[in-house]
């Protein structure tokens, strides 16, 4: 079997989070410009923010359960289109605000489009290890990170006007993706089956449980050969059964993930600009950070869930982002906002692989539509409760928001506790790995 790190659809669908994310990050550091050139409310702010979240996302559950029976290979480039063309032309509209809401709604579900299939491919590459998950999520947070710095760049010195220019990284990235495409099959629509037959002497056929549309997944070999977690298959294999109660504690931790992102993403450049009197640029400088370290948050996170389990990692980001959280809401300076939105985005991100890896655990048969649930829906509630902190803040100003936040995280870490690991238990009980993860195995019991 070809090590996935060798593939080049793995490193393609890695790029194509970028660049799907990219766009994300553009239209939250496009929003301060709304404020200050489009002299929007901070409840209108919260709109887009919502219509760029919690509309989307009810969609995104649908997306995956079609994702794991149709496949959807061809929405993964498509989608990533539709989201940089309607992100970049919504800006242009700004004397228009139903349209732009409407043009930030249409980006945000071809963004919900894209993730469950680009999810099921990085499945199929890497049936159980954290790590390429990882590098996947951390591909999406480093897009989020660039996203502000080519705003600043081209709108802050065009203006919202000079916003269709963004459109030309897409381009340039899909030209990229379809001659990787051309390259490995895990890219396509299409792909030739293998032949039915008996295993090989010694191999046990992977269970067919994650893989879109029944199709069979190659004989996993039994020792370590670089294909990014082929010998934990069998035990992943064993957690045949979805886990529809687990997977619905696992929704309170996430749905703080994703308050504790989407709010101060939404917001914490504009508290600098009111709170501090900062410029554009120094207020996007946050966004940024948050972002950035958010990518090295997520790395962190999937090397660590793979050595000390993934409930330990889940617990320690949330605290950590809890005390970031509360240093923003009571911080005496600009440098306080920007020094803790690097340890905000480092700690919210560090439990994005092991939580999601965990929620195929709980769904083993239906991974698009847990990729759908777990991200779309928490989304969708992110994007809800950023929309009423919107309105607080015109009420109330905008310290109030990052307490509200911070509550969020503290109600993470309670559910984080009450998680299972079905798949450390099951490795514990066969003694499959090495000691170093089976002392992760006991810990997250």
């Amino acid at each position: 079997m070809q090590p996935c790190w060798a593939r080049p659809g793995l490193w393609a669908i890695v790029g194509s989070h970028l660049l799907s994310d990219f766009y994300i990050g553009a239209v939250a550091a496009t929003l301060p410009y709304f404020v200050t050139e489009a002299h929007y409310s901070y409840a209108e702010v919260a709109g887009l923010a919502l219509a760029m979240t919690a509309v989307a996302s009810v969609a995104q559950p649908g997306f995956g359960v079609l994702a794991d029976r149709f496949r959807l290979r061809w929405a993964i480039p498509g989608c990533i289109a539709a989201t940089g063309i309607c992100m970049s032309l919504s800006a242009t509209a700004s004397d228009h605000y139903a349209l732009v809401w409407i043009l930030v709604a249409l980006a945000g579900t071809a963004s919900a489009g894209y993730h469950p299939p680009a999810t099921i491919v990085v499945r199929e590459l890497s049936p159980t290890s954290n790590t390429p998950v990882s590098v996947f999520a951390a591909a999406g947070n480093a897009g989020v990170a660039i996203g502000p710095l080519v705003v600043v760049a081209v709108v802050g010195r065009g203006g919202l006007d000079a916003a269709p220019l963004l459109m030309v990284p897409g381009a340039i990235g899909l030209v990229l993706y379809g001659l990787a495409a051309r390259r490995d099959d895990v890219l396509r629509q299409r792909v030739r089956r293998p032949v039915a037959g008996p295993p090989p002497d010694g191999a046990r056929p992977a269970r067919v449980l994650d893989l879109a549309v029944g199709e069979r997944a190659e004989p996993a070999p039994a020792g370590d050969d670089g294909t990014c977690g082929a010998r934990a298959a069998g035990a992943a294999g064993a957690a045949g059964a979805d886990r529809w109660g687990l997977f619905g504690r696992l929704l309170v931790p996430m749905t703080a993930w994703q308050v504790a992102f989407t709010a101060p993403a939404a917001f914490i450049g504009i508290f600098l600009i009111d709170e501090f009197g900062a410029g554009a640029g120094l207020a996007s400088l946050p966004l940024v950070l948050l972002s950035a370290a958010g990518a090295g948050g997520t790395l962190l996170g999937g090397w660590l869930a793979d050595r000390v389990g993934r409930l330990a990692v889940i617990r320690i980001g949330h605290s950590v982002a809890f005390v970031a959280a509360v240093a923003i809401a009571v911080a005496p300076s600009a440098w306080v906002v920007v020094v803790a939105a690097c340890f905000l985005g480092g700690g919210v991100f560090m439990p994005f692989a092991p939580q999601l890896t965990l929620s195929y655990t709980y769904l083993p048969r239906r991974v698009g539509a847990a990729s759908g649930l777990s991200i779309g829906l928490t989304s969708a509630l992110g994007g809800l409760v950023t929309a009423g902190l919107g309105h607080l803040a015109d009420a109330a100003g905008l310290r109030p928001v990052f307490a509200v936040v911070a509550g969020f995280l503290a109600v993470g870490i309670v559910g984080a506790f009450t998680l299972q690991d079905p798949q450390r238990d099951a490795l514990a009980e066969t003694g499959d790995e090495p000691d170093g993860v089976l002392a992760g195995a006991r810990a997250d019991r």
